[in-house]
């Protein structure tokens, strides 16, 4: 089955800025770990046209140019330039949105494939699928037998808040068993589910689960999008308060991971996951 995107006139206002917002992180995550990117002519074309789309968003909307670049060296989101369009949305500006983030998903899957084909395959390739959470908001959220994973998540998942959660490629939060064990062996009273992931996972290095990655996990597929940036409302699950720990940039491999569903599907416990 070929993967779907969910349609970006599906998406609120708000979830159009923040995916825009997080375009140039979601590039530089995505080739980061690459010796030269732009050498591999298939992804600097990919590359290129994302900064073309880019420029032609920026013009379409009345904004400067040089707040919608697309900057490979570092996470700078684009924030200012967001901000500036948020401020006079219209119709017409809601819509150019609208074509751009759907080119956009396009444009990294495309690009997550190709990375896949470029990047060092990983040394752990199955594993299985250790826990279930979700909840009606907030944290920690609570264990589940199986669930039906949906292109938005899973079925009966909430957040209670959408300024940071709940856009598409958001869809499913994902953490290791091993990491967690890892933070409890310091002294940390954590436990699987505690910071929100949805899916706790175990047998995977997970250095080398990264975005770009996909997991088979029964008939359900999935792509790793970002990193998910740590949050205070898990400030109690650290004996310091220090919930930043788990930040990606504190220490490769220790961070929770969000992922786009690209075929939905039933998952238990138990089940085997394919890492590619």
């Amino acid at each position: 089955m070929a993967p779907t995107l969910v349609a970006a006139a599906e998406y609120t206002a708000h979830d159009l800025l923040a995916t825009l917002r997080a375009t140039p992180p979601w590039w530089f995550c995505l080739t980061e770990h690459l010796a030269d990117p732009m050498g591999d002519p298939q992804l600097a074309e990919l590359i290129a046209t994302q900064q073309r789309l880019l420029h032609e968003l920026a013009h379409e909307c009345g904004v400067p140019p040089q707040m919608f670049n697309l900057d490979l060296t570092g996470e700078r989101e684009l924030s200012l330039g967001t901000s500036l369009l948020a401020k006079h949305m219209s119709p017409e500006k809601h819509l150019a949105l609208s074509h751009f983030i759907d080119a956009t998903m396009a444009l990294l899957l495309s690009g997550s494939s190709r990375v896949r084909e470029l990047r060092k395959k990983p040394t752990k390739t199955v594993g299985s699928v250790s826990g279930i959470f979700l909840g009606k908001g907030g944290v920690p959220k609570h264990p589940a037998a199986a669930a039906e994973v949906g292109f938005r998540g899973i079925v009966g998942d909430r957040q209670r808040t959408r300024v940071h959660h709940g856009r598409a490629w958001q869809a499913l939060c994902l953490w290791s068993v091993e990491v967690v064990d890892m933070l409890r062996a310091e002294g940390h009273p954590i436990q699987p589910g505690f910071a929100g992931e949805n899916l706790s996972l175990s047998g995977f290095d997970w250095n080398e689960v990264l975005p770009g990655s996909q997991l088979q996990i029964g008939d359900m597929l999935c792509e790793i999008s970002l990193y998910a940036l740590p949050c205070q409302k898990n400030k109690a699950w650290f004996t310091d308060g220090d919930f930043q720990r788990m930040h990606h940039r504190r220490s490769l491999g220790v961070s929770r991971l969000y992922a786009s569903v690209l075929v939905p599907g039933s998952v238990a416990v138990g089940d085997q996951v394919v890492l590619r």
